[in-house]
Formats: C-alpha cells, structure tokens, sequence
C-alpha cells in the first residue's frame, strides 16, 4: 500500500523520486513519551508548610508561577465524600461517615484509604477503565450482534486483578499471551479476552477481510494501550506525528498473525475439577476420533 501510493502520486502529481529506505523525523525522535524516564528534581516553593509530599511541591510551584494559591483544606465530610466517589464511585454512608469524624488517631485518614482500596467496589470502579481500553463489549458489535455468553469472565477477571493488586507486568503479560506463557492456567486463558473484543460480523461474506480487520483491530487496541500511541494511524503510511512508521505497524501484527479463533470450554480452576474435567475430555476425543477425523478430510480441501 505504501509503495502504490507513492506510485500514484508520482503519476497525478508529478512527484520527486520516492525513498523506500523508512526514517524517523528529528521531531519524532524527540516524542516526549518515548524518552528514558528521569527522576526530576524536587521544586523549590514558597509556601513549604503546605507541601506534605513531593507531589505537593510539583503542584505548588505551578500555582506560584501564576500567582495562585491553593484552596483552604477541605473539612473532614467533604475529605471523606471526594476518596469514597474517586476509589469507589460511591457516596459514604452514614456509618462510614460517623466512623471517621470520631476517629481522632493520627491514622485515621490512612484506615479510610487503606478501607477504600480494600473493597470490591475499588476494582469494579477503576476496572471500567482498563474494559475501556480493551473495547470491552457483551456483543459483536455489528449487524447481527449476537451475544457473547462467556465474555463475562474477562470482566472479572479485571475486576479481581484490581482487588488483588495483581502486578502490572503480570496483567500484561497475561492478557498478550497468557497462554504461551502460562499454559494450562485458567486465569491466564481468561485473560486473552483482551484480544477477543474485536467488532465482529459472524456471517460475513469475504472471510479474508473479516481476518484481516479482526488483525488489524489486535494491532490498533495493542499499540494504543501499551504505548498509548496511535498506532492504527500506520496502517496505510508512515504516521504522520508519532514516532511509527508503515513497515513497523506489520512488524507488531505479525505477532498476531498466526492466531487461530474460536473459544473453547475453560478448565476449572479446582485441582479435583480439572483432573475430572481432563479425564473426561480424554474419554470424549478417544470416543469421537472417527467421525473428527472424517470431518476434517473433508474440510481441508475447502481450507
């Protein structure tokens, strides 16, 4: 695609000999999020009895660059009521309420937090973010819609990492390629949900373009969610403003390429379940090895 556009441009438009050799702009080489991570330097502020930690200090400093100062400390009810809707999306009740103004110990704001961060209601806020992020859906999404039964389980499954405070690299690794990684792990096939949510028309006609948007959407979601940059944009051509160029977007697809679709019954996650579970499953592939097999002659003249 990339060298039939420079083809027609070249024709149309007359244009100068097209370089096939990609590259990088200076401005793209200098992309903010793609420089090594550095620990800055704490300011230096006026007002220093207002700053508790170093955050503070990076707030005030631009507060004083504009000659603004910060607001008066919030009351305790108000405290209370902005943690409880930021950790959990819910108002506190009135028992949580009264807990805590007649908690005088110079931990009671920590118990709140730690309370907070504690509950189911912490992973079901902030997991919604992260089911953002990997277009999560109970459907297709198109024409027919039709429902996705077992997709439910990807939702927890985040949810439960939240409330869990399951390690970022971990999450990672799990929903990319959970299960070349950990093979046989429930959670860990559970995970690949991840790269399950594709806008999907079951009953299309052109098989070969149905796969390729379902690869292309792997790639776009992957892209914007572990680098946050819009990687969909170099399907076509080099990206325009982000350091990603055309060859590289099918680099990372590649890794998709081979993947094979169809969900399949998870094992239980309990030792006895699952041994009774392989047991049976044994028992089914030996009983029906036959007619498989007949089926599949057939088929693989039509593959």
């Amino acid at each position: 695609m990339r060298y039939t556009l420079a083809l027609v441009g070249a024709l149309f438009l007359g244009a100068v000999a097209y370089s096939a050799e990609p590259s990088f702009t200076a401005a793209q080489r200098e992309f903010w999020s793609l420089k090594p991570v550095v620990k800055p330097a704490v300011p230096e502020v006026k007002n220093r009895q207002w700053v508790k930690t170093p955050i503070d200090a990076f707030v005030l400093a631009a507060l004083e660059a504009k000659g603004l100062s910060p607001n008066p400390a919030a009351d305790r009810v108000t405290l209370l009521r902005r943690a409880s809707i930021d950790v959990t999306g819910l108002p506190p009740t009135e028992e949580e309420l009264a807990q805590f103004l007649n908690d005088k110990t110079p931990a009671a704001w920590a118990k709140v937090v730690d309370r907070l961060l504690a509950s189911p209601q912490y992973g079901e806020r902030w997991g919604r973010h992260w089911l953002d992020l990997a277009r999560y859906a109970d459907s297709d999404g198109f024409k027919a819609d039709a429902t996705r039964p077992n997709i439910w389980r990807f939702r927890d499954y985040v949810i439960q990492a939240f409330n869990s405070d399951k390690p970022y690299d971990r999450f990672v690794r799990e929903q990319i390629a959970g299960d070349e990684l950990y093979p046989g792990e429930p959670e860990a096939l559970v995970a690949m949900g991840f790269n399950r949510h594709w806008i999907d028309e079951t009953n299309a006609a052109g098989l070969l373009t149905r796969r390729q948007e379902t690869l292309d959407d792997m790639t776009n979601v992957t892209g914007a969610t572990f680098m946050g940059l819009t990687y969909g944009c170099a399907r076509c051509h080099d990206h325009k403003t982000d350091p990603i160029l055309h060859i590289d977007y099918y680099r990372l697809q590649a890794f998709f390429a081979n993947t094979s679709f169809g969900d399949g019954p998870l094992p239980p996650s309990d030792p006895a379940e699952r041994k009774a579970y392989f047991e049976q499953k044994a028992t089914w592939e030996e009983k029906t090895r036959t007619i498989r097999d007949e089926m599949e002659t057939i088929l693989e003249p039509l593959r």
